[in-house]
């Protein structure tokens, strides 16, 4: 596993201290899933990011001819499941 060196400001390596004991876990286990937690938090898709609502009906067919398009596309791209080479 790697390491690193952080420098915390003056009194949060308490205040880790003491989440750690309430959890009951080590300091180093509440950093790695703050972290962790944090770099989930990037990957979620904002609000409304899926909605279509703010779209004509003129658009919606656009968008729906070319997703049609599309997966037509990945359709006649597939090959068959033979073994890769050089087994």
């Amino acid at each position: 596993m790697a390491n690193t060196s952080v420098h915390f400001p003056e009194g949060m390596l308490d205040e880790l201290d003491r989440l750690a004991e309430e959890r009951g876990v080590s300091r180093n286990r509440v950093i790695v899933d703050s972290c962790r937690q944090v770099l989930r938090s990037r990957r979620q898709w904002p609000d409304g990011f899926f909605s279509n609502a703010d779209r004509t009906a003129d658009e919606l067919r656009e968008l729906e001819a070319g997703a049609e398009e599309f997966a037509r596309a990945l359709a006649a791209a597939r090959r068959s499941r033979r073994a890769p080479p050089f087994r």
